[in-house]
C-alpha cells in the first residue's frame, strides 16, 4: 500500500511519538507536574525530576543536605512514583546536584507576569487554526500557542 500523504495525523502521531522518544519526555513531564503530590510541598520545593535514563529516574536536589535526606526516603518515594506512572518501570531513584542555571523552586504560574501575544499574529493563528473540526480540539490548540507566545 502506498503511503498518502494526506493520511491523518492521527494515523501517524503514534510512530513520531515512539520514533522521537516522547513517551520518556512526557513521563517526566507528568513526574514534574505532580511531584508535590508525589512527594509533599516541602520536598518538592527542595527537588525536582531531571530525566529517566534506562529505567532510572534522576532528581536533582538542592544541596547536599537534601541529597542525604533524599537517600533516607529513597524506597518510599520510589514506591510512589511506581505507583504514579507504572508503565513506567522505574527500578532506581538517584540524586544530581540541582545545576546553578535551573531552578529548583517550582515557580508560582499565577504570579507569573506576561504579556499576551501580538493580537494580530493570535488573529492569524486563529483563522488558520479552523481547518481543526474538533471545536474542543481547536480551542486547546488555540490556547496551546497563546500559552507558548506569550512574552
Amino acid at each position: 500500500m502506498k503511503n498518502n500523504p494526506f493520511q491523518k495525523l492521527s494515523a501517524r502521531l503514534y510512530n513520531v511519538f515512539e520514533h522521537k522518544n516522547w513517551h520518556m519526555l512526557w513521563q517526566v513531564h507528568m513526574l514534574v507536574q505532580n511531584w508535590p503530590k508525589i512527594v509533599d510541598d516541602t520536598v518538592a520545593a527542595k527537588t525536582k525530576p531531571a530525566y529517566i535514563q534506562k529505567n532510572i529516574l534522576w532528581v536533582y536536589v538542592c544541596n547536599s543536605m537534601w541529597m542525604q535526606h533524599m537517600q533516607a526516603m529513597k524506597l518510599q518515594i520510589l514506591k510512589k512514583v511506581r505507583m504514579f506512572l507504572p508503565d513506567a518501570d522505574i527500578s532506581d531513584i538517584r540524586w544530581l546536584m540541582q545545576p546553578h542555571d535551573t531552578d529548583t523552586d517550582v515557580p508560582d504560574k499565577t504570579h507569573r507576569e506576561t504579556k499576551p501575544p501580538d493580537p494580530e499574529r493570535k488573529k492569524a493563528f486563529t483563522e488558520m487554526a479552523t481547518i481543526v473540526e474538533n471545536k474542543a480540539c481547536r480551542k486547546a490548540l488555540c490556547r496551546l500557542w497563546e500559552v507558548f507566545h506569550e512574552k
